[in-house]
């Protein structure tokens, strides 16, 4: 800005602003305050006074100027500043509240910034005491004054001016006392004024390093106290008296001196506790928040005090039961701000005592779970429907979910896992309880279950026999909570194997219940997982008719998604002579819709003619073979030869958490024994082809470790494209959502690798995704996804190229399968003995993708495996494949030696 604007044309632009709305008026004002012309605009405006949208801006604009740009201002004229600032201020003794405050911020801002003002508290009380009118707004400035510089960080002032302000305030603290006393007498029945002594002492307790003991004989330091004890004290004197007893309580140090005020303080703390009940027993929730807000700040103060050294004079373990008291309150946002203290008292007391935890703290903790069971309770009018809605996010909720579930985590092992355990069954059985008292006990159990895998306690499993014993016509809730209570049993069910077969049949039967199914899924996932190797095949035929019957059940995705890897998890510990039969009936039920939409030919000769470069013609295909390969958009395609359609469009990698981008590095040469390309099935929007592909793998094997099994639900109306499935935008959400859920199930995943590792026999997991690492990944490699383009063995290339899409024709389930890791060692021990295997493709999208998932690349490295063990094979393209047999249930690969 090069010309200084006029009086008269701010004042018109702020009528603009405030009146109409001006954007380019709001713009202009802006320009003015970072202008050097601020100052002088905002003190004309101060000593006009126009109205209060001018001296609102002016006061602002002062403060910024100070705040940000003091340096625009010559040392020559800094007293002239403060002199004009003050003159302004006595000139507007009638202003809001709103100015005043700014005023008052911008006038200690100077006072901290300016190097020359050593004599502040003086200069204050001189300049704003004479006229009783005035008295509001210096208790306003005295209280701003320690806050700026204690907590705004933005001043730009140095660590010397700094220290040397708060040392200034610090000697002056007593002058402050003084005068707060004085105006209390000057305005004995004042509100306004009483509210202005409290906040004026809180801040400057904030300072620190105070002659707190001189001051503890002060009656100001009590008065709080005696406010918030009366039944007559307003609500703003009630909450601002809390706050200064807040701010009393973290203004002590550790230290002999401050022994006589810390005894004073933890009595008058002490004596709030009838205060507090009275206010719970009227429901007075602000007062009551208020009070507890004040035992939570001495708390958090004299807690390492207290468990340290609790004969010290620095509290007592007596003042621990303002905890309790907060926790029995019934209100969930007082009982919240208890938890960071229990939290750190769990700490504390495992630092201090070495994890012996002394008898005094278990009543103190025993009260806490009490409390906990108590807060956890359902409302009785809340509707059921939305309690058993997944998606319902309400802050109690949260609550129950999260701090609840965090917090007995962390202090459960104060008390005792099993003797919180026992302490919610004797709950449980008590028959004058509600369903909602029923409910919350077992929720608090659930909690607690993970811990109690060892435990030998009879109780347990008497706990287990209730739960299984309960009626169709229990509360759903109940029996929800119920079967997440055995879902986190399910090691200590390992243990104790009897109880396996009637646990999964409880599960399997409630999985008809529209209100718990989900939870049902859910359990007798964990109970499979933990117990795989010790349930019988039958769960499996009954597991396998929930799946036949998922539709009629009306099991969502995600529970479909829990039985299939409760099924992979049977399955992995089945006899040879069962494990392939199992395995193709789970397989078959998925596949087959795709078989019925997939029409496969077969290839005589490969040649120019059927879209191939000439470089083809050398190729010699194995006979009695298949060849899945690419037709160029450009040529027909002839009747003799095969082909699935159409080759996918190429995708440009993306960050997806189902195609997860990893980059590999590109390899000398392809391999020559042998390659094999199973053909992908991808789904991709139809609106937006090229931006977002769903992958759908083949067919589930032997060839692996530890066999990774994931099957879709049907999806909805589907258009089945060459080697593509499209799918509607809205069901991409879905996928998402199914995407969260395996990214949450990592963690099993490799615990079960873990548990498998010596286990020769081959496993099926509970992932979809292929780990980031294979023992059979052992030459480098890579394929540049912006490349479409192979190269053949002779040197010569062939393009990949988009194609076309046919239309739909018809609908389909979709399939995710994907292997796992597997040994070298064990692959060619397996190949040795064998020459049918089956190939699982990691679910990825097609073979030019780039990303380690690529079933191309896959295989190709395992060719490199396969070289010592099979005959040498014909050199063949990259991408074919050589398939045998094609079932309605599965395909075989048979390696076999061709000459």
């Amino acid at each position: 800005m090069s010309d200084k604007p006029t009086t008269e044309q701010v004042c018109q632009l702020l009528d603009a602003l405030y009146l109409h709305g001006s954007d380019e008026a709001s713009k202009y004002l802006v320009q003015i305050q970072e202008s050097v012309f601020g100052w002088e605009i905002a003190d004309s405006l101060l000593k006009l006074n126009r109205n209060e949208h001018s001296s609102y801006f002016a006061a602002c604009t002062m403060r910024y100027k100070i705040k940000e740009h003091f340096d625009e201002i010559p040392v020559e004229s800094h007293n002239a500043l403060k002199d004009s600032l003050i003159t302004n201020i006595l000139s507007m003794p009638d202003a809001n509240k709103t100015i005043t405050t700014q005023l008052g911020l911008a006038l200690a801002d100077l006072a901290i910034v300016l190097p020359s003002w050593t004599n502040i508290v003086d200069d204050f009380i001189n300049k704003f005491s004479t006229d009783l009118s005035c008295v509001p707004f210096l208790l306003t400035l005295l209280t701003l004054l320690p806050e700026e510089l204690m907590f705004n960080d933005t001043l730009q002032v140095k660590q010397s001016r700094w220290e040397d302000c708060k040392r200034l305030l610090t000697d002056d603290i007593t002058k402050i006392f003084h005068l707060l006393s004085i105006c209390l007498e000057k305005f004995p029945d004042t509100e306004t004024i009483l509210i202005k002594v409290f906040d004026c002492i809180a801040s400057w307790l904030t300072l620190g390093n105070l002659p707190i003991e001189e001051l503890s004989k002060s009656p100001l330091l009590l008065l709080p106290f005696q406010a918030v004890t009366q039944a007559t004290t307003s609500e703003e004197v009630f909450e601002a008296a809390a706050d200064c007893i807040s701010s009393q309580a973290y203004s002590v140090e550790y230290t002999p001196e401050f022994q006589t005020f810390s005894q004073q303080l933890s009595e008058n703390i002490m004596s709030l506790r009838p205060v507090f009940q009275a206010c719970q027993e009227v429901d007075d929730f602000e007062r009551s928040k208020s009070l507890a807000k004040c035992f939570m700040s001495y708390l958090d103060s004299y807690l390492p005090y207290i468990l340290k050294d609790p004969d010290s004079g620095f509290g007592s373990v007596l003042s621990l039961e303002l905890l309790v008291d907060c926790i029995n309150h019934g209100s969930i946002k007082i009982g919240e701000m208890t938890f960071d203290i229990w939290d750190n008292m769990a700490e504390l007391l495992e630092r201090y005592h070495e994890s012996e935890i002394t008898d005094p703290y278990k009543p103190i903790f025993r009260s806490l779970m009490i409390g906990m069971w108590k807060l956890c309770q359902y409302d009785k009018d809340t509707q059921l429907d939305t309690i058993l809605n997944e998606d319902h996010n309400s802050d109690f909720i949260r609550f129950r979910s999260v701090s609840v579930y965090e917090l007995m985590h962390d202090v459960m092992w104060i008390y005792g896992e099993l003797d919180t355990f026992k302490e919610m069954f004797q709950i449980l059985l008590r028959s004058e309880n509600t369903w909602t008292e029923s409910e919350s006990a077992l929720f608090m159990m659930h909690i607690v279950a993970d811990e109690l895998r060892e435990s030998k306690s009879e109780l347990i499993g008497q706990l287990v026999r209730t739960l299984l014993s309960l009626q169709d016509n229990c509360h759903p809730l109940v029996k929800r909570s119920a079967i997440k209570v055995l879902h986190h049993l399910s090691d200590w069910i390992n243990c104790n194997q009897e109880l396996i077969d009637p646990v999964l049949r409880f599960m399997i039967t409630s999985l008809r219940n529209d209100r718990i199914k989900s939870a049902a899924a859910a359990g007798i996932q964990a109970i499979c997982f933990s117990c795989q190797d010790k349930i019988h095949l039958s769960h499996f035929e009954g597991l396998f008719q929930v799946l036949q019957s998922a539709e009629e059940l009306g099991l969502s995705n995600d529970s479909v998604v829990t039985i299939l890897k409760s099924l992979g998890y049977i399955i992995s510990h089945q006899p040879p002579d069962k494990y392939e039969s199992c395995l193709s009936n789970v397989v078959a039920l998925q596949v087959k819709p795709l078989h019925q939409d997939v029409k496969i030919l077969r290839i005589e000769n490969i040649s120019a003619e059927t879209g191939l470069r000439e470089s083809a013609k050398q190729w010699q295909r194995p006979e009695n073979s298949f060849y899945f390969t690419t037709i160029d958009d450009d040529y027909e395609l002839p009747k003799s030869s095969l082909s699935i359609g159409s080759r996918p469009p190429l995708v440009r990698p993306r960050k997806s958490r189902f195609i997860p981008e990893v980059s590999i590095e590109r390899p000398q040469s392809p391999p020559r024994d042998v390659s094999i390309d199973i053909p992908v099935i991808s789904v991709i929007p139809e609106e937006d082809p090229d931006e977002f592909y769903i992958p759908i793998g083949q067919l589930g094997c032997e060839v692996c470790k530890s066999l990774l099994c994931q099957i879709r639900r049907e999806i909805g109306e589907l258009k089945l494209m060459s080697k593509s499935l499209t799918v509607k935008r809205e069901e991409i959400a879905d996928y998402q959502k199914q995407a969260d859920e395996l990214e949450r199930s990592k963690h099993e995943l490799k615990r079960q690798i873990t548990k498998q590792s010596n286990n020769s026999q081959i496993k099926v997991g509970p992932e979809l995704f292929s780990p980031s690492s294979y023992d059979f990944y052992t030459s480098q490699s890579s394929i540049d996804p912006y490349t479409p383009q192979w190269e053949h063995p002779n040197g010569s290339g062939m393009d990949r190229e988009y194609s076309d899409h046919p239309e739909p024709t018809g609908d389909t389930f979709s399939v995710l399968l994907s292997d796992y890791k597997a040994g070298q060692d064990q692959l060619r021990q397996l190949l040795a003995n064998q020459d049918t295997i089956i190939i699982v493709t990691p679910a990825t999208t097609i073979p030019v993708t780039g990303t380690k998932n690529d079933p191309c690349i896959w295989l190709d490295r395992l060719s490199s495996i396969f070289r010592s063990s099979v005959a040498h094979f014909q050199d063949v393209h990259p991408a074919a494949s050589i398939v045998k047999e094609v079932s309605t249930d599965y395909i075989h690969l048979t390696m076999g030696t061709f000459t």
